[in-house]
């Protein structure tokens, strides 16, 4: 099964194989609309190993998340194989949405295409 179309509002965070399962799922002519925490910190990190919510919470801010994306957030959509814009998320939709999805109309949002396939 593949889509046309696919929004993430800040899940990639608590799964696991989020990047390159969405790229999987999407049709050649699809496309995704993220949008996730970056921190300014650094690079992305996040480590396997932190399994209980306490350590989760210290480590990445929540008990349900498994990473905090970093600066590389971009790098890994391309990896993944996309096609990024960063775009505001008030050049997505008007603000009626954005305010119902919990997003500030001037927040980056990373509108994505699959690359197509051979």
């Amino acid at each position: 099964m593949s889509s046309t179309a696919v929004t993430c509002s800040n899940t990639w965070p608590t799964i696991t194989r989020g990047c390159g399962n969405c790229a999987a799922f999407l049709r050649d002519d699809g496309w995704a609309l993220i949008q996730v925490p970056i921190w300014a910190e650094g690079e992305t990190f996040e480590d396997p190993a932190i399994t209980d919510p306490q350590e989760r919470e210290r480590a990445y801010g929540q008990h349900d998340h498994v990473r905090k994306y970093g600066r590389d957030f971009l790098e890994r959509l391309r990896l993944a194989g996309f096609r990024v814009q960063v775009v505001p998320a008030e050049s997505i939709t008007d603000l009626a949405d954005l305010r119902r999805m919990g997003i500030p109309p001037e927040e980056e949002v990373f509108l994505c295409q699959r690359e197509s396939r051979p």
